[in-house]
């Protein structure tokens, strides 16, 4: 669904059996995602959030001038469970020792825009296998999830990497 669509926020839907995935497209100023052990993490842009729902989170939300736009769709373990391959992507992203938000660039944003509202459109219409068709789009919002995860893992390293040369020739 749209986030705004039948008055559905952000903070809005926090029931504890479902998994929820959301696209932020548009909203600011910026929000705080308390999640688990972490430390508050600031939306402050587009963002993929992959939300668990065995560790405890909360938003804080500030008054805001623009109406926080974009998608999300929830899930629980059965649907997960029935597919190895989704399930396995599944145990790589959510988990409470790494954050569960993803700050996609354009192009990414573009293309897990489309897929969302893919979700929606298909959420409308009869066909016989729409669980498995519900399925694929999953597996390339996790996929792209990953991506960016080891995206942000190399700039990390290589960054870490230049320092430790830095203070090397410093000695």
């Amino acid at each position: 669904a749209a986030i705004g669509e039948n008055k559905c926020t952000l903070e809005s839907y926090n029931r504890r059996d479902f998994y929820k995935i959301s696209l932020v497209t548009t909203g600011w100023p910026p929000c705080q995602l308390y999640y688990g052990n972490l430390s508050p993490i600031e939306v402050d842009k587009p963002a993929l959030l992959l939300l668990n729902p065995l560790v405890p989170h909360s938003w804080v939300v500030p008054d805001r001038e623009i109406e926080t736009e974009g998608y999300f769709c929830v899930f629980d373990d059965k649907f997960i469970n029935s597919s190895a391959q989704l399930n396995g992507l599944a145990s790589q992203l959510f988990n409470e020792q790494s954050s569960p938000v993803y700050f996609p660039d354009n192009e990414e944003l573009e293309f897990l825009s489309v897929l969302f509202k893919r979700i929606r459109a298909d959420s409308d219409i009869q066909y016989d296998d729409k669980e498995n068709l519900f399925r694929s789009h999953l597996n390339l919002i996790f996929h792209e999830a990953l991506k960016m995860r080891n995206t942000k893992d190399r700039a990390d390293k290589g960054t870490s990497r230049i320092v430790a040369s830095f203070f090397g020739l410093l000695r």
